[in-house]
């Protein structure tokens, strides 16, 4: 029980407990039979012993046979992997409504700086993210504000992280990609003592006894739930590490909403009690606008409210008369602006988080102020409502990668083991035969033999050509599983096969691997939509202002914002409307390959010839030449250089043209 907890806060944590227990242990449940299969998902991608079976490796440790790997299934994990981050373009912002597509391009700038930044490892975490989610099917990438890695310790900054394989349980009701639909969703975490403790200082008696506790109060395998292997006794015992259970949950409330009829602006309030200061605060700002046109004035017996904008004036015969007519003003003023609004209530969710260790409720309460848990899914295939189905690219390709392993250490073993070479010997021999052994085997062995017929002699076995076939066939049935072909992999060979058939086998290939970046595109989505939440509730206009004074810069020399220069005081005015906006975001994937570079810079370059004003600064980024930014920097300063004819011809020629760029000369 936690320190000066009343008996009514200690029954609601009870329930709290109740609720976490259950919810957890049932998930832990549904889920046994797939939590194993994950983690042997991770090893089995390292190679070496994960891709044998116990009973396989008795076997041939049995017989004195070589345990070897030819590990296939890590090529094609890289190949996706590595394709997914060659193909992947920075996200766009766009503003719903019809505001300056400026606030579009800051937005989009603030999010490149968040993902950016080293202390936030954003880029870092995303590709860790898709690998782990393409080989064991599935992980969550969580985001929060932080204090402790940033260098702006007054706003803080975001932080990132890619969450331990089988750390996050949710509602298994949850049927939503994003799992917003779980009534609940679960993190477990480990944390230092001391952290633990200036977290939660009621609770100090429970974060101590927490220690005896740390490894069993959870029912189920903590290898299983959240905890690498090889940190099972390194957390629990050396180190005193404490086991946190976090618990995002939906907490059913009604909200108002303020609608300007005029402008059809709206205002949220989580509570009546706030929607009321704001009745109170606008009509007080409206009678006080109304009131400042009247000056009270006296004159003999008679007193008067003077109209200081039209001169009318209105006699009372004493000043309380024309102090209720003043206050009369101001009430049909507040009353008047209030009519500007229509006050709705709706039944909504908020996000609430509550934390436990040792099945003691730490805290609990409100989270961020938002409905989305802040906790994101990255499911590469789930082709039933069963969690069971949910997979990656590498438990398909388990059974033809294990029977590639037989063979191939099959091979091996008839290689290294088997004999080089034999001889039949005569039963008369008299000779050392156990130094002939010992030499026989060496290259260049010169030897001699006695009477009148030579020893038969024996080459060494073959490599068995069925053996070599499987391989081959293991090989090819792994591809296509995997829905990944020898073009794509840049393993062509054959001399008779033209690049156009090559390029359409790659493209048939990249149509297979399309579910797998589609999940993975409404993942960035949601990550990217989830950070903007954030930077509108953390980021001040100032901050805002700082990172994006450089590219503001950039932007007004290529002349984006006009030829007007904005002030940096109607920048930061812009700034602070960012948070009332709502943003789409635009998630997208292109080719980057150098072929594919080269022609988009040869487009760009078309695109100029004919008329098109593409702005020079454009080309220059498109291209892949070195020292951009300097180019550019020159570009700004003195303009661009009237064009060199000669160069121009030398530049075609070298590219086997006869004829200016955009130019046909066929006839």
């Amino acid at each position: 029980m936690a320190d000066n907890r009343t008996t009514d806060e200690q029954h609601v944590a009870d329930q709290r407990v109740r609720e976490a227990r259950s919810g957890l242990n049932a998930y832990l449940d549904a889920t046994a039979d797939l939590r194993p299969v994950m983690m042997e998902d991770e090893k089995f991608v390292v190679g070496g012993k994960h891709q044998w079976r116990e009973e396989d490796i008795t076997k041939l440790k049995g017989q004195q046979r070589p345990i070897q790997t030819y590990n296939i299934t890590k090529s094609i994990v890289d190949f996706v992997c590595g394709y997914q981050g060659e193909r992947e373009t920075d996200p766009i912002a766009l503003p719903r409504g019809s505001e300056d597509a400026q606030l579009g391009l800051i937005m989009s700038a603030l999010l490149k700086f968040c993902f950016d930044r080293s202390s936030s490892l954003g880029k870092h975490e995303l590709r860790k993210l898709f690998r782990g989610g393409t080989v064991s099917g599935q992980r969550f990438f969580e985001m929060g504000p932080s204090y402790d890695f940033t260098d702006d310790i007054m706003n803080g900054d975001l932080v990132f992280n890619t969450l331990p394989l089988n750390s996050v349980a949710h509602e298994l009701g949850a049927r939503r990609y994003d799992l917003n639909d779980a009534a609940w969703l679960t993190k477990l975490m480990w944390m230092d003592p001391a952290k633990a403790k200036e977290m939660w200082p009621r609770s100090a008696n429970v974060l101590t006894m927490a220690r005896a506790r740390s490894r069993d109060w959870i029912e189920h395998e903590s290898e299983t739930t959240g905890t690498p292997s090889h940190l099972t006794d390194y957390v629990d015992e050396e180190h005193n590490r404490i086991r946190i259970l976090q618990r995002w949950y939906h907490k059913r409330h009604k909200v108002t909403l303020a609608i300007n009829k005029q402008t059809g602006e709206i205002k949220r309030f989580e509570t009546g009690q706030a929607a009321q200061e704001f009745q109170r605060h606008v009509a007080e700002v409206a009678g006080t606008q109304a009131a400042q046109f009247y000056q009270l004035e006296e004159a003999d017996s008679q007193s008067a409210l003077v109209n200081q904008v039209t001169g009318r004036a209105h006699t009372f015969v004493t000043p309380d008369g024309a102090m209720q007519q003043l206050d009369m003003l101001r009430k049909e003023a507040g009353r008047a602006a209030l009519e500007m609004f229509r006050f709705v209530q709706r039944p909504t969710t908020q996000l609430h988080v509550a934390h436990f260790t040792g099945w003691e409720l730490l805290d609990d309460g409100p989270g961020y102020g938002d409905w989305r848990y802040p906790i994101i899914p990255f499911t590469l295939f789930q082709d039933s409502e069963e969690l069971d189905s949910i997979q990656g690219l590498v438990r398909p390709v388990k059974d033809p990668q294990r029977e590639l392993n037989w063979h191939y250490a099959t091979i091996l073993d008839g290689l290294v083991r088997g004999p080089k070479s034999s001889l039949w010997l005569p039963q008369t021999f008299q000779g050392d035969l156990a130094k002939l052994q010992s030499q026989v085997s060496r290259h260049g062995f010169i030897g001699q033999f006695a009477g009148q017929q030579p020893p038969v002699q024996l080459g060494p076995a073959a490599i068995s050509r069925e053996e070599l076939e499987m391989l081959q066939f293991c090989i090819e049935i792994m591809m296509r599983i995997a829905n990944v072909n020898a073009e794509m992999l840049g393993q062509t060979t054959q001399k008779t096969v033209s690049g156009r058939a090559i390029g359409a086998r790659q493209q048939g290939g990249l149509v297979a691997l399309g579910t797998v970046f589609s999940n993975w595109q409404e993942t960035l989505r949601l990550i990217f939509e989830m950070a903007v939440r954030f930077i509108q509730k953390m980021y001040p206009p100032e901050k805002m202002m700082q990172i994006i004074g450089q590219r503001q810069k950039v932007a007004q020399s290529l002349g984006m914002y006009g030829s007007v220069v904005i002030p940096d005081e109607v920048i930061v005015q812009k700034l602070a409307q960012i948070p009332n906006i709502d943003y789409d975001m635009v998630v997208s994937f292109q080719d980057a390959s150098p072929s594919a570079r080269q022609a988009a810079f040869v487009q760009l370059q078309q695109m100029r010839g004919v008329g098109i004003p593409v702005p020079l600064q454009i080309l220059v980024d498109a291209s892949d030449v070195p020292h951009k930014e300097e180019i550019q920097a020159t570009l700004a300063a003195v303009g661009p250089m009237p064009p060199d004819p000669n160069a121009a011809k030398a530049a075609s020629a070298s590219q086997g043209q006869t004829a200016p760029d955009g130019v046909n000369t066929s006839q």
